[in-house]
Parts: structure tokens; sequence; C-alpha cells
């Protein structure tokens, strides 16, 4: 039986929670039981057969874990559901980088108006990265590149240049 869209598979989510919990605790019981009183190590000491070892240990892990997802079936938003915890620190954390933001701006156009005078004046901004983690989504780029940008040109009154528009 499934629940109303949009409610959590609570018994699902039980099962996925003690398949993960349960696979460390099987491995830890067999380890000790194979190991036991024996004074040799526990992995190969060769490369290759250690490299194995651990190829088949991943697999094993991607397989529990497969079935475990396979199980919860979970929706994107159970994947990304949050806590308000987590809600409020991922909050302050914007709020921090954007005041942080501000402040490296400001001593920007500060810097760009000081070197106006000089003989070598700031004429204009040139950018090697897109500063947002994925190019692809869209609203990173009205969060953390646009105004960052417009900051800088707008506030500082010289043109930007992308890295990536000069080379193509």
């Amino acid at each position: 039986m499934e629940a109303p869209s949009g409610q959590p598979r609570h018994w699902r989510w039980l099962i996925h929670l003690i398949l993960l919990t349960a696979y460390p605790l099987v491995l830890g019981i067999v380890g000790a039981l194979h190991h036991g009183e024996s004074t040799q190590p526990m992995l190969p000491s060769d490369i290759k057969t250690l490299l194995k070892v651990l190829a088949g240990e991943a697999t094993i892990f991607g397989i529990v874990f497969g079935i475990a997802l396979l199980l919860s079936r979970p929706s994107r938003e159970d994947l990304f559901r949050s806590s308000p915890t987590a809600t409020r620190a991922a909050r302050r954390m914007g709020s921090r980088c954007r005041r942080r933001i501000r402040r490296w701006s400001r001593r920007c156009w500060q810097k760009i108006a000081a070197l106006a005078a000089t003989p070598f004046p700031v004429r204009f901004i040139v950018q090697s990265g897109d500063a947002v983690t994925s190019g692809r989504d869209g609203s990173a780029w009205n969060v953390s590149f646009t105004p960052i940008i417009e900051r800088l040109t707008r506030g500082a009154g010289v043109p930007y240049f992308s890295r990536s528009a000069i080379t193509t």
C-alpha cells in the first residue's frame, strides 16, 4: 500500500536504513569471526590483490546500496528534503556569503577608483571561470554569478569580458 502523493513512505525508508546499518555491522562481525586469534594482517600486502579486494568490497556495497535505494524508491523531493535546522544554517551561510561579496565588491570599487587617477587605471575586467557550480542550472547564474558581475561593472563603471567569450 502506497502513501498518498507528497507523503513519505516510512516503511520503505525503514528498510533502507536497516540495510545500510546492517551492512557495516555484518562486515565487522564476519571480519572478527574470520580473523579470530590470527596474527596475519586482514588485508593483503600485494597491491594487485589489495585493489581486487577493494573493487570487490565497492561492488558489494554498490549492490547493497542499490537494493536499499530500489526498496525506498525516493523521489527528488525525498532526497533533497531538509530539516528546519539545516535550512536555517544554509540561509545563515548564504547571508554571510552575500555580506562578504558586498564587502569584496566595495573594496574592488575603491581600488578601481583609487587607480583611476594613476597612469595605470583599470579599464576592464576579465574573468576566467563561471563562478557557479554547474552552468546548466540557470537559477544559480541569477543568484551567484550575475549579481557579482553587475556589482563590479555598474558599481565601478568598467566593462566586463569573459575569457570564454574572448576565446570563442
